[in-house]
């Protein structure tokens, strides 16, 4: 898995968070991007309470001498609340007016930082790629340092990475309903060694699953499309890619996915 691959990955594991797992995202689908950008212009977008933002910044690269094939890259997770309600900024760490355990409006800094902390955790049991923190900057103000209201926070990750593309992901998934059952159909990965199945995973609204263990999955037999009859509501397909680099082991290692989102009536 190269840079690429990587910043994507995380986006997408960060924007499929909800708390206590059902709840409210703790980022959002919105609210998550991979940027070397001014952070500070989507203050506008970030209204007080709401759920939190997350960007993922790409930092230098080293190869290994002995492997030039092997890349140790820099990255970081720049994140930012915003809860009014006090003029010394406690409520911006600590949150403030949650209306229960799953909601995510009002949720301090740091409570986002551990649920944000153990998903990048994921990565690491996953076995897409090897991520470990570094180091987490000071809490500060992101306005000037008598705004009470905002608050930022960057953790810095070293991860181990390659080279070249690894475990190609589908591209442009769709979900269209007939009459109660949804079609989903994607492209096929550009590279496909060692592919050996998709997976595809259903959650309720417009989140993804992150993982393929997230969501209920959806039968696939062959080719690049399924049925699903989920009944009305609001629905988002992930799709994943499964690959065996071990010919014929058991476990298996899964690509990053692509995802649609369908409304049924």
């Amino acid at each position: 898995m190269n840079t690429f691959q990587a910043a994507l990955r995380i986006k997408n594991v960060l924007r499929s968070l909800r708390w206590g797992g059902t709840g409210d995202p703790v980022f959002g689908r919105d609210s998550v991007y991979v940027t070397q950008g001014a952070i500070r212009s989507f203050l506008d977008q970030l209204k007080l309470g709401d759920s939190a933002a997350a960007f993922v910044k790409i930092g230098g690269g080293r190869a290994d001498p002995e492997r030039p094939d092997l890349w140790t890259q820099d990255l970081s997770v720049f994140v930012m609340v915003a809860v009014p309600g006090d003029q010394i900024g406690e409520r911006t760490l600590l949150g403030a007016n949650r209306t229960a355990l799953t909601a995510g409006g009002g949720r301090g800094l740091l409570e986002v930082e551990p649920e944000m902390l153990a998903a990048v955790e994921l990565l690491n049991k996953s076995g897409q790629f090897s991520i470990l923190l570094r180091i987490a900057s000071r809490a500060e103000p992101l306005l000037d340092e008598d705004s009470a209201y905002h608050i930022s926070r960057e953790y810095s990750f070293e991860a181990e990475l390659t080279r070249a593309y690894q475990h190609m992901s589908p591209r442009k998934v769709a979900a269209v309903d007939a009459s109660g059952t949804v079609t989903i159909s994607w492209t096929a990965p550009d590279i496909v060694t060692d592919f050996v199945a998709y997976v595809v995973r259903r959650t309720t609204g417009t989140i993804p699953a992150g993982f393929v263990t997230d969501g209920t999955d959806i039968q696939w037999t062959t080719g690049v499309s399924t049925t699903d009859t989920p009944g009305a509501g609001t629905f988002t397909y992930a799709v994943f890619a499964a690959y065996d680099d071990e010919g014929g082991s058991v476990e298996q290692d899964h690509s990053d996915y692509d995802d649609a989102t369908v409304v049924v009536a």
